[in-house]
């Protein structure tokens, strides 16, 4: 072979082996390239799954309380316990499909029906049968429930189906009874008993004047008390005076008396801290726990301290 076709040949050998060496770079990068995409895709993935899981487990934590509460009205009124046991069931499927991933105005539209169908005439009926198994069902469902949306009530998820729907088609939420489940204890305690008197309108004055009462002890309870024996002496003749008149409402209508403890057996916020009934109670005797007992607040028949927001 001549020299120059030698030199030739050489030079094509060269630029072959050359760009072999280019080509598998380039398909090394590629490949880095793809294993980074894929690992990034791999731990966004991993990371939803375990959120979900997460979200799934808290949902869990926050429905066992309301559960356990209220095999204790279920306890207490065994003729309607089948209702009760609906309507926390509706509700756990609400909370789980309020807690599922996807698009959000699907996830909306699958709350229409348990909302529509289940939840708003199971709380009509069970409010026809018993009144007082009513309102305090109400009262332990009006909570926070851990979603994808975050810790929120049941109104807020109303709210949030009917933003992805035409007014007209609203859902029909009778009477506004979910939509007043705000989980806000006191405002939602007024709210229902602005409900309960306007359902009574023979008993609408007892109604006002016990009103009155419960809403001077948590005014009370949440008042200033630089001066704790001042303060603890004003609670006490709030709460003596509400016992009272309690006391006075269960000899005369006893199933009225049951609609509005029903109403007010709940957990109340204010900046002393977060206390029921019976909690604001033991905080009295306990400040006068070195006096004679006939310091402490007078509960005859435990209508106060019995209200411990179905905690004990």
């Amino acid at each position: 072979m001549k020299k120059g076709n030698i030199l030739f040949v050489s030079l094509i050998c060269v630029a072959s082996l050359a760009g072999s060496a280019f080509c598998a770079g380039a398909q090394n990068e590629s490949l880095e390239k793809s294993i980074i995409v894929n690992t990034k895709e791999s731990v966004k993935s991993l990371s939803k799954v375990l959120s979900q899981e997460k979200n799934q487990q808290d949902l869990a934590d926050s429905l066992g309380p309301i559960g356990a509460k209220l095999n204790k009205v279920k306890h207490q009124y065994t003729a309607v316990a089948g209702d009760i046991e609906g309507i926390f069931s509706t509700i756990k499927e609400i909370a789980s499909r309020a807690n599922q991933g996807g698009r959000s105005d699907f996830v909306a539209q699958n709350l229409i029906t348990p909302f529509e169908r289940d939840l708003s005439p199971a709380l009509i009926t069970l409010k026809s049968k018993n009144t007082a198994a009513f309102y305090a069902t109400m009262n332990i469902i009006d909570t926070k429930y851990n979603t994808r949306y975050g810790s929120v009530s049941l109104s807020f998820l109303l709210n949030e189906v009917n933003g992805y729907m035409p007014q007209a088609s609203a859902i029909k939420d009778k009477d506004g009874l979910i939509n007043s489940l705000n989980a806000e204890p006191y405002q939602d305690a007024i709210k229902m008993l602005n409900y309960l008197q306007k359902n009574e309108t023979a008993n609408s004055q007892i109604v006002q004047s016990v009103r009155k009462n419960f809403e001077d002890v948590i005014g009370m309870y949440g008042a200033k008390a630089d001066n704790e024996s001042f303060w603890g002496q004003n609670l006490e003749n709030s709460l003596e005076t509400f016992e009272k008149n309690l006391r006075n409402l269960k000899a005369s209508n006893k199933k009225l008396f049951e609609s509005f403890v029903g109403i007010i057996n709940r957990q109340y916020t204010t900046e002393n801290g977060t206390a029921s009934i019976a909690d604001m109670v033991l905080e009295v005797n306990s400040i006068f726990g070195n006096l004679p007992k006939s310091a402490q607040v007078k509960d005859p028949q435990n209508i106060l301290i019995s209200m411990d927001a179905y905690t004990k």
